[in-house]
């Protein structure tokens, strides 16, 4: 009897309380959050700073300390510390222990996964998604870095995509690469333009631009800039090079065509051929059809 009248009066107090201050509700099977801002926090010091229902609207966090530095708006933090220091950032996505951590001011970003992006400042609309993704990256922007530790330290480069375990790992300020495969572009620092697709494409170059690398391990022990590699191994000679700054194409490779024409459109051009004596010879031919040659110093390379 004494327990039964003990529950009745503590029921009776918290009722009382939830008048007096109501800030959620259970309406058949939905939890509804009360407030001004129409935001929904849940967790230990979750939002503690947000001076919301005055100044800021829509904002969900979810997890120990998320968002609790924010004054901003429609930002969603899930996980612990989770955009814990931002302040002006809007329309955030950050899903994963510690992602966009230290985030203050980035705007549009989505980044999910356990510290991605957390130490973005003021970067905008990136999308970083795996362990670890642009985890240093601080003002980066249009950037989407995909796979376990892809693009970790990018700090400034923008409109970089990293697909792939490590790729782009290394990279701090090279802009506008796209580097497909794990470890591509891996080492990466400053090179920008460049395309490297397979797996290590590209891995040891560290400051070259606009080079297209295509293949496993292609173009992985070149150095330089505006190389094409078409290759499934390291080699230094792949099956296509390019060179597009002095427009060469070299194949490395017995080279056939097979029921069409070879056309040379300059009468000034022709086939140069190398001579057992180690010499080359450009052939071509006149308007009555005789073939003419003349040497070519040095040959070609």
């Amino acid at each position: 009897m004494k327990k039964l009248l003990f529950a009745i009066a503590f029921a009776q107090c918290c009722a009382l309380q939830l008048v007096a201050q109501e800030h959620f509700r259970f309406d058949s099977i939905r939890l509804e959050f009360i407030n001004n801002g129409f935001h929904v926090m849940i967790g230990d010091s979750t939002g503690m700073n947000d001076t919301a229902n005055a100044r800021t609207i829509e904002n969900t966090f979810v997890g120990h300390s998320a968002g609790s530095m924010t004054r901003a708006s429609r930002n969603t933090f899930i996980g612990t510390r989770a955009g814990e220091n931002d302040i002006l950032g809007w329309e955030n996505v950050f899903v994963g222990a510690w992602a966009g951590r230290w985030d203050s001011a980035g705007q549009c970003n989505t980044y999910i996964g356990a510290d991605a992006g957390s130490h973005n400042k003021t970067g905008w609309c990136n999308t970083f998604i795996g362990y670890g993704t642009g985890m240093l990256d601080s003002v980066g922007v249009n950037n989407v870095f995909i796979g376990y530790c892809a693009g970790l330290r990018n700090t400034m480069g923008q409109k970089n995509i990293f697909i792939g375990t490590t790729s782009g790992f290394n990279n701090t300020s090279g802009t506008e690469n796209t580097f497909l495969g794990v470890s591509s572009g891996g080492s990466n620092i400053t090179g920008s333009s460049n395309t490297y697709i397979g797996r290590r494409a590209g891995l040891n170059n560290k400051t070259g631009s606009g080079n297209v690398f295509l293949g496993y391990y292609a173009g992985s022990k070149e150095m330089g800039n505006n190389k094409l590699y078409i290759a499934n191994d390291s080699t230094i000679a792949p099956l296509i090079y390019g060179e597009f700054d002095r427009n060469l194409l070299k194949l490395n490779a017995e080279t056939r065509v097979a029921d069409h024409d070879v056309y040379i459109t300059d009468p000034s051009k022709g086939v140069i051929l190398r001579s057992p004596g180690g010499n080359c010879w450009r052939i071509r031919v006149m308007d009555n059809g005789t073939l003419i040659t003349e040497q070519v110093n040095p040959c070609p390379q």
